[in-house]
């Protein structure tokens, strides 16, 4: 999963900001019905799309699309901590930061 691109799919619904002090629709989003690595059988839905208008949907139907990569073999388990922030790292991090 490509949890960047599946960030700004749900950007696209309507639940999410490009910018701040822009208005969120609290109807949109993505509901996920199965989770990363989890067998899925052909024809059970992984998600579901929500949006108020039908025209909102396409292009957040084309990036969860291309962001979710299914499988016969399940996928290797992440972390569930990826980086633990400290204030001397975190400033590291910040200076070092592409901009």
């Amino acid at each position: 999963m490509d949890t960047t691109a599946i960030g700004w799919a749900v950007q696209r619904t309507g639940a999410g900001r490009e910018k701040a002090g822009e208005p969120v629709d609290p109807h949109a989003g993505i509901l996920f019905h199965a989770r990363r690595g989890a067998h899925v059988e052909k024809g059970q839905p992984i998600a579901t799309l929500y949006a108020t208008r039908e025209d909102m949907l396409a292009e957040p139907f084309a990036l969860l699309k291309s962001a979710i990569a299914l499988s016969a073999t399940p996928p290797d388990p992440v972390p569930l901590v990826g980086r633990i922030f400290t204030r001397q790292n975190a400033e590291a991090h910040l200076r070092n930061a592409v901009r």
